[in-house]
């Protein structure tokens, strides 16, 4: 065999190698193109969501109290210290009252031996005016004697009575008087600062401050389109510090119609019960404003593709495919609200949407 012959032969043969190599490659691509996408496929259905709004307050005491020494004197006990929690009428200090109980024994002593004395005088002219009126029945008394004596008796009657009043008033003044020695919580609350000290000469200057514990506020300012959407009684969930481990449930209580001159905001007031938290007034806190509580259709939102300001969905029917434009709404958590487009129980690709297309077969799993 000739040289040219054997090279013919080579070249022949190399070129049925690659035309078999191009046919097998093209059955691997076309089976590659053929094969259905893998997709999840999700059932369009009701769900309750919550539409809130998001601001940030302040903490601050419902009800503080200033409570002043009085009349004044020397402190002679201070029973409480600040971070104390204390109840309504708890005794917080005690002046010293020894002058004020020598003046009320000294009172009292006299305005009763006043009152006693003309009781004695009054039963006195009591027993003669019944013994004259009997002479003046048998015709023993003039008349002109009988008015002699009952008059002296109303008169004497009349002492009394202001006698009795006087000792009634005057002793109750200075009971009261021994009484407001003993200062008391006007509140249940917490005792906030103490300002006295035992042995302390004092005027009519500020020795406590009380907050209550019943409740706390949080004051928070809001744009004027949020504020159409609360009313009071407004539900709120605050997050004291932020925290959201740290949820405490709360209601709008008052919020004003006038916006503050500096900010343009409206102030909002929320009660909140922090009993499960130690909260001060000043702190920080976040506030959720619940607007609106519905059931409606939802989809997730992983499953809207978004394309301009429209938003779609991909259709699933047996294993084809359908582009659908949808409107959508809130989005809650990982789900979106629909309002025009689908129905319950309409099924849409979800995991893996982003590589279909419209009128594609896929395979859902």
């Amino acid at each position: 065999m000739s040289r040219n012959s054997i090279n013919g032969s080579i070249i022949i043969f190399m070129l049925i190698i690659v035309v078999l190599m191009s046919s097998c490659t093209s059955e691997v691509v076309e089976e590659e193109i053929n094969e259905e996408t893998p997709v999840t496929v999700f059932e369009v259905e009701n769900m309750e969501i919550i539409e809130t709004f998001m601001s940030i307050g302040k903490i601050e005491t419902k009800e503080k109290f200033d409570i002043t020494t009085g009349m004044g004197g020397k402190v002679e006990k201070v029973y409480i210290e600040a971070g104390d929690i204390v109840s309504k009428g708890d005794i917080l200090f005690k002046l010293n009252s020894e002058t004020l109980q020598n003046n009320f024994n000294s009172t009292e002593s006299n305005l009763r031996t006043n009152r006693d004395t003309i009781k004695i005088q009054l039963d006195d002219l009591k027993e003669l005016l019944d013994k004259n009126e009997k002479l003046f029945e048998e015709g023993v008394l003039s008349k002109s004697q009988l008015d002699t004596t009952r008059s002296n008796y109303n008169q004497i009657l009349e002492q009394y009575d202001n006698a009795v009043k006087n000792y009634n008033n005057q002793v109750e003044s200075l009971r009261k008087s021994l009484e407001d020695t003993k200062v008391k919580s006007p509140i249940d609350g917490k005792i906030a600062a103490v300002y006295i000290i035992e042995n302390q000469d004092v005027t009519s200057e500020l020795a406590v401050q009380v907050i209550s514990t019943n409740g706390k506020l949080l004051v928070t300012y809001i744009t004027a389109n949020k504020l159409e959407t609360i009313a009071k009684g407004t539900e709120t969930v605050v997050y004291l510090d932020g925290d959201r481990d740290k949820a405490v449930a709360g209601e709008v209580v008052t919020f004003n119609e006038i916006p503050d001159e500096r900010t343009g905001l409206y102030k909002v007031e929320i009660h909140i019960n922090d009993n499960s938290f130690n909260t001060r007034p000043g702190e920080y806190a976040e506030v959720d404003f619940i607007v609106d509580v519905r059931n409606v259709p939802v989809i997730p939102k992983r499953s809207a593709k978004k394309v301009g300001q429209k938003y779609y969905v991909y259709l699933y029917d047996g294993g084809t495919v359908l582009e659908k434009e949808v409107k959508t709404g809130l989005i809650y958590k990982e789900y979106v609200e629909v309002l025009e487009g689908l129905e319950v129980g309409d099924r849409i690709v979800d995991l893996g949407s982003e590589y279909v297309e419209d009128g594609e077969e896929v395979n859902s799993r």
